[in-house]
């Protein structure tokens, strides 16, 4: 079975559909934001799509990654291997919270450390697998400048609403 061709016609109901509620998270005017790391072995390909479907082809020397985007969207990474299978880069969204795809808005570099292969998607075989990165990138980001990364802050669009209980 060619996964390529089952997931790529999926590619933008999952980037929505990973980004929905998210799509306000930390807005700043659209500027080059850059993600770097260290791909997985056999890795042909990275990528990253934002929630309104701007595509950006990624760099891959020796092994290590590098994906420029102009967006202020929330923005999904992908991981390519030489059999063609697509990998989305998943995280916690907060310590054993669950996990996420969308990267808010950032400003600057964000260096993700090496990615590693976890399977598809909730073990699922026809589910797209997934990668996770050594560092989280909402350990980085800091959407509301409040001093506390997303990762640890409770209410990182500072709307005063518990994320888990927001629907943005």
């Amino acid at each position: 079975m060619n996964f390529k061709r089952i997931l790529l016609p999926l590619l933008p109901a999952l980037v929505i559909g990973c980004s929905s509620g998210s799509a306000d998270i930390g807005k700043t005017d659209a500027a080059t934001r850059a993600l770097h790391g260290d791909a997985p072995a056999e890795t042909t390909r990275v990528f990253a799509v934002d929630s309104d479907g701007l595509f950006a082809e990624g760099e891959l020397i020796d092994g290590s990654f590098s994906v420029d985007i102009d967006s202020s969207n929330p923005v999904h990474l992908f991981v390519e291997d030489s059999e063609g299978m697509i990998s989305v880069m998943v995280f916690e969204s907060s310590e054993g919270g669950d996990l996420q795809s969308a990267i808010p808005d950032f400003g600057g570099d964000i260096d993700l450390g090496g990615l590693v292969d976890v399977g598809p998607v909730g073990g699922a075989i026809e589910a797209p697998a997934e990668v996770m990165p050594e560092v989280n990138p909402l350990s980085l980001i800091d959407s509301d400048d409040d001093g506390d990364s997303d990762y640890d802050d409770d209410d990182d669009d500072d709307d005063g609403i518990i994320d888990d209980d927001d629907d943005d």
